[in-house]
């Protein structure tokens, strides 16, 4: 929190009241934002506070009492940190005329107004408190049937080693009751773990009670003009009701700070910095089992998967509430990387030394600037330039703006002409080939080891996917006019174009569609402006591979078309129909011309030449042709999470195909698309009945927090959608969740494990019913095709078995 404090580009007035700090006054707002944040533990040092809190809610303030609650129910201390942001100073108000309430009485107009306020305030309060506690519950149960997990791995395995944290020895007695629903694992199964988790009652199933919120928030919603009525009869109906506020407040604070030291207990039961966690004794069961030469099949797979479901929880938690756990990420992954599955075969032959890879290294720029043949000032300006970055290491955003955007265009001259050459040309120099896939100049910016480990990855960069391309290989399919060139930023094809150039040249000896004229194109478009996205600096922006960039094993951060496949089958496994998209027959019959076909359309997969943290979705079609594919481009070395970024640019690409294919009428609730259902659910969320209060206000967050955007705000709830409610985590509203649900569905094995749930239940008998009625509309159209003597064609067989296995 500390950096967000301290490195603010607003410039509204802003002033921060730490926790714990003495209330000398209470301070009334002007209009703006009041975020506040409660410490995880007790701190004494202020610094250490401000680093050590979450973000327990956001509400928009006018004339707001800072200090108001904190100071009659917590000995004159803040309850929270408050950051305020906002176009006006704050104005001090003495501390005796909060004496019987007398800022709220005296003037019955502002004391309703101010009520109001603090009325929303403990609405978000509460509202995290409640998204609090259930995540615990959620962790608790999770953290239950993995230790049950366990003891069925130790009694199968036969593991001598007694568990050494207290969690395992309370699971005995759940083990007992659960063990008969456990099956036999030959492998380990995700749906075997759910059915195993349903299993589970929650115990201490905890309901706070806070009828009062309940009743502030019907306050709100009622009429204005009723409400300020009811407010003016007595100055002892806002009295009663400041005394009230106050101690639902002292009670929510109580709750939050007993909660998160429950989060925080949970977390570090699961992993922890210490080795006295569940993942490590399950590592410690591994590592037994392996020394005795026992089946160890299913263990590898349990326990990658209690990982990956316990990393999304953290990031989950550190996202929603802008904290850092302090868990040790980085040490569970090593941790990790020490566990094979007998299944998995890895090549581990090396053949050629690290020393000879460094020789062949020496002078790889002057190569590089040589073999392209770019202008000799152009060459001695970069090289100069690298050269004085290697001597004396600057920080990027410390090197003077226009040297740098100097550099970055020479860069991408320099990339131009190396791959136009090498193309034809194909010459057997590693240094070319380390360029053109990494971005990689000098050995010098690197570590032995870096540089090393990116020339023995090269050859694991020989894709054998259709739609999986370097980007070097990409631009050759580009030079050959294989594949045309992406759109621009502007959203204008190579096609159109060209056209306006020989518009423009039109009588001139010129010839606008050439070889170079694409490849230029391409890199002074998509090529350029992903380069800078995907490796996710927009200030300190620098085109060139350096060691500050990237760890020192390469193998951890390398995407390789094996990584991106594996990504792309755990999206397909929770997200069947994303690239899937209604077409016409596109066959030679003609009685099937009008027939409406699902058929899938994978998007291309572009590696661009930089380190970095995002991945772009740069077009949902390459083409006019409805069956053209989309295109995503990803960092070649990235030590994010490949399927996370999958699934952003899924829910991405998801809401523009959708607004490609219904043109105008994207957001017109006549026709049922997702793009339309969604837009009005956003457009009329107020007044909508069947969502809470405190849904509400998380709605007025989120459009909030992504500028209105609705693709980003889709995209959002998409996220939540695959890897939260898939795994059996609520985080969507109802609403959100038939969306989802209709245009989004998962799989009918994980449908029928939803369906006994009652939050999926309705909108999982409607959508059955809609399918099947889809599925009768098409085999009676498709019998009378049969009937009439003409034989259905694959691609009709294929539509309607979508349809029956859906």
């Amino acid at each position: 929190m500390a950096q967000r404090l301290h490195e603010s580009n607003y410039e509204v007035f802003e002033q921060c009241f730490v926790e714990g700090a003495e209330v000398t006054a209470v301070r009334t707002t002007g209009k703006g934002n009041l975020d506040i944040y409660l410490s995880f533990k007790n701190r004494k040092e202020t610094e250490d506070i401000i680093n050590h809190s979450m973000k327990v809610a956001s509400v928009e303030v006018d004339c707001f009492p800072i200090g108001f609650l904190d100071i009659v129910g917590s000995q004159k201390k803040y309850c929270f940190t408050y950051l305020y942001k906002g176009e006006n100073e704050l104005s001090e108000i003495p501390l005796e005329v909060l004496s019987e309430f007398k800022l709220f009485t005296e003037k019955p107009d502002n004391g309703i107004k101010l009520l109001l306020q603090c009325f929303g305030f403990v609405r978000s309060l509460h509202q995290t408190l409640t998204e609090i506690t259930e995540l615990n519950l959620e962790i608790e149960q999770f953290i239950r049937c993995v230790s049950c997990y366990y003891w069925f791995f130790k009694e199968t395995c036969r593991i001598a080693r007694e568990p050494g944290i207290k969690i395992l020895a309370d699971a005995l007695e759940d083990y007992a009751e659960m063990k008969s629903t456990i099956p036999p694992l030959i492998c380990f199964s995700i749906e075997q773990f759910e059915n195993c988790l349903e299993g589970f009652s929650l115990k201490n199933n905890k309901r706070y009670d806070l009828v009062s919120v309940e009743y502030f928030n019907a306050l709100m919603d009622m009429n204005q003009e009723c409400r300020d009525n009811f407010f003016r009869q007595d100055p002892k109906v806002i009295s009663y009701h400041c005394a009230e506020l106050i101690k639902t407040f002292d009670d929510l604070v109580k709750y939050l700070i007993k909660e998160t030291e429950y989060s925080n207990k949970l977390l570090n039961t699961v992993f922890c910095n210490s080795n006295d966690s569940l993942i490590s004794e399950l590592i410690r069961a591994y590592v037994e089992i392996r020394q005795s030469d026992s089946d160890t099949a299913a263990l590898p797979y349990f326990i990658n998967y209690v990982s990956d479901r316990y990393k999304n929880i953290v990031a989950y938690f550190e996202e929603k509430y802008e904290f850092s756990l302090g868990i040790d990420i980085n040490k569970l992954d090593f941790l990790l990387s020490g566990i094979k599955s007998e299944t998995t075969e890895i090549d581990e032959r090396i053949e050629v030394s690290q020393e000879d890879v460094l020789y062949e290294m020496i002078g790889s720029m002057d190569r590089i600037l040589n073999y392209s043949g770019l202008e000799q000032e152009k060459r001695d300006f970069f090289k100069t330039f690298i050269e004085n970055f290697k001597e004396y290491r600057p920080k990027i955003d410390n090197i003077p703006a226009e040297s740098r955007r100097k550099f970055n265009a020479v860069f991408f001259e320099l990339y131009e002409e190396v791959i136009s050459k090498y193309v034809k040309e194909k010459p057997k120099d590693k240094a070319l080939e380390m360029f053109l896939a990494y971005g990689f100049i000098d050995s010098d910016l690197l570590s032995p080891r870096q540089t090393y480990g990116l020339y023995t990855m090269l050859d694991k960069f020989t894709f054998a996917r259709e739609n999986i391309y370097s980007m070097k290989n990409w631009l050759e399919k580009i030079i050959i006019d294989e594949i045309s060139p992406s759109i621009n930023e502007l959203g204008v094809t190579y096609d159109k174009f060209i056209k306006e150039q020989s518009q423009m040249n039109a009588g001139r000896n010129s010839e606008p569609d050439t070889e170079r004229s694409r490849l230029h194109f391409e890199i002074s478009n998509m090529f350029r402006t992903s380069h800078r996205v995907c490796s996710g600096q927009y200030i300190a922006y620098f085109p060139v591979l350096c060691n500050d960039t990237i760890p020192e094993d390469i193998r951890r951060v390398a995407v390789t078309p094996e990584r991106l496949q594996k990504s792309v089958s755990e999206l397909l496994e929770r997200d069947f129909s994303v690239f899937h998209r209604e077409l016409f027959y596109s066959g030679e019959k003609e009685i099937f011309k009008k027939e409406i076909i699902m058929k899938q359309v994978l998007p291309d997969i572009i590696l661009v030449p930089a380190a970095g943290t995002r991945a772009l979705m740069w077009q949902e079609m390459s083409g006019v042709s409805r069956a053209s594919r989309g295109r995503f481009i990803f960092p070649v070395l990235t030590s994010e999470d490949t399927t996370l970024m999958m699934i952003k640019l899924a829910g991405q690409f998801r809401w523009e195909l959708c607004r490609s294919m219904m043109g105008v009428r994207w957001n017109d609730i006549s026709y049922n698309c997702l793009t339309s259902v969604y837009a009005d659910y956003i457009d009329t969320y107020r007044k909508n009945k069947n969502l809470t209060p405190e849904a509400k206000e998380s709605i007025r967050l989120q459009i909030k927090r992504h500028n209105n955007n609705l693709r980003n705000i889709f995209t959002s709830d998409y996220e939540l959608w695959l890897r939260y409610e898939y795994f059996g985590s609520r985080k969507l509203n109802r609403e959100v969740r038939a969306i989802m649900y209709q245009f989004c569905p998962f799989r009918v094995s994980k449908r029928k494990q939803l369906i006994k749930q009652p939050a999926f239940s309705d909108i999982a008998i409607r959508f059955e019913n809609e399918r099947k009625k889809i599925v009768r509309e098409l085999e009676k159209r498709y019998q009378h095709y049969i009937k009439t003597g003409h034989e259905l064609e694959p691609e009709l067989e294929d539509n309607l078995r979508f349809y029956k296995d859906m």
